[in-house]
């Protein structure tokens, strides 16, 4: 596999993961929307609202446009059962201020990807929850790259998430997760 960015790669694992939590009647908030590929599959069999966020302009219909990292504390996260955050890589730093929002309710179900290649580097915010510190990480980042996803681990459980139900994918250098929690 390339490391090449791809929207929607196991498209097929998403769908299936989501379509065993969505429920009719659910209003989406698809935090790295794109296309709405997966929701849009979704919706052929179950009766949901999807409201998606997406930075590029003219990509996806009947947006809001802008990074979700903005838009996410300006909404009413309340209205919402379930919250995407399908993002290329870490959805860390969404998932910040979506936590950070006193409207995110309790019972909302929030679903992440995410994605690891062999060579990248990891947030140093996202190291700390796992203790490791900037002065560490400058020493020698490599050493830390594969705790990645330990790290995002971490944060959910200082969060108050105490159970995730992910799938783990290793395509040569690339981990991916894909899961989903309760808050």
């Amino acid at each position: 596999m390339s490391s090449k960015r791809t929207d929607n790669s196991r498209l097929e694992e998403k769908v299936l993961l989501r379509d065993e939590v969505v429920k009719d009647g659910d209003v989406i908030l698809d935090c790295y929307h794109g296309e709405g590929i997966i929701w849009n599959e979704i919706e052929k069999n179950k009766s949901i609202d999807i409201i998606g966020i997406e930075k590029e302009k003219g990509k996806g219909f009947g947006c809001m446009y802008g990074r979700c990292e903005k838009i996410i504390p300006s909404l009413n996260l309340g209205a919402f059962s379930i919250i995407d955050f399908d993002a290329w890589g870490s959805p860390f730093q969404a998932m910040i201020v979506c936590f950070k929002n006193k409207t995110l309710k309790k019972g909302t179900k929030i679903f992440y990807t995410f994605i690891q290649t062999g060579f990248c580097a990891v947030e140093i915010k996202l190291l700390a929850y796992i203790g490791i510190s900037k002065a560490m990480y400058k020493k020698c980042p490599t050493l830390y790259r594969n705790l990645g996803f330990t790290a995002f681990k971490e944060f959910l459980y200082q969060n108050g998430i105490k159970n995730i139900t992910n799938y783990s994918i290793v395509d040569k250098t690339t981990k991916k997760n894909y899961g989903y929690f309760i808050v």
